[in-house]
């Protein structure tokens, strides 16, 4: 039914709800319909056709930076991104915070990635120093500079390649995007 209320909706984020937390849990992009920026990948819903004009995740992102990359690439095709936190997607809450070499190291190169692929110059001088540093301090957080050092070299290594190949967006596909990265609505349960 969203799909249907406009042609240009291409990705329909939802609620994403915790069995443990009931109906009235989970987080969303938003607390109302409206047009934002982002989505996760595992509470949301893609139009085929803009898939099939924008391409899926890029093939070499195993896990991380993926929804960012195919929200760029939507906004910059003149699809929109909306929330929909009425529709909920039940999924078990998982993940955490724990040190995982593999998991760090996309966590670290993929968002270099994105931002190095499809930021225009504009935003690009400015955002990837600003993203090698906080990936740093990130790292340090997180106790794994390893994996950091790891996934900058193979970003440093990739550069020129990245460089010659590289689609980037309209900056205005970049704003809408930066607007909306962080920002997710957490619902908690009610007790009324």
């Amino acid at each position: 039914a969203v799909f249907r209320q406009d042609e240009r909706i291409g990705v329909v984020a939802m609620r994403q709800s915790f069995p443990e937390g009931g109906v009235n849990a989970g987080r969303a992009m938003s607390r109302t319909f409206q047009d934002v920026g982002v989505f996760v990948g595992c509470a949301s819903a893609l139009r085929r056709s803009m898939l099939q004009q924008t391409g899926a995740f890029p093939a070499d992102f195993f896990l991380f930076a993926e929804e960012s990359y195919l929200a760029l690439r939507a906004l910059d095709a003149g699809y929109r991104i909306v929330s929909a936190p009425e529709i909920i997607m039940w999924h078990p809450h998982i993940g955490g915070s724990h040190i995982d070499n593999r998991r760090d190291y996309q966590l670290f190169r993929n968002p270099l990635l994105v931002t190095l692929r499809l930021y225009p110059l504009s935003y690009l001088w400015r955002y990837l120093p600003a993203r090698i540093v906080s990936n740093f301090f990130h790292s340090l957080r997180r106790r794994s500079l390893l994996s950091y050092c790891r996934a900058l070299i193979s970003v440093l290594a990739e550069m020129p390649m990245t460089l010659i190949t590289r689609k980037p967006v309209r900056p205005a596909a970049v704003a809408m995007h930066l607007r909306a990265r962080d920002s997710w609505v957490i619902f908690k349960n009610s007790k009324s």
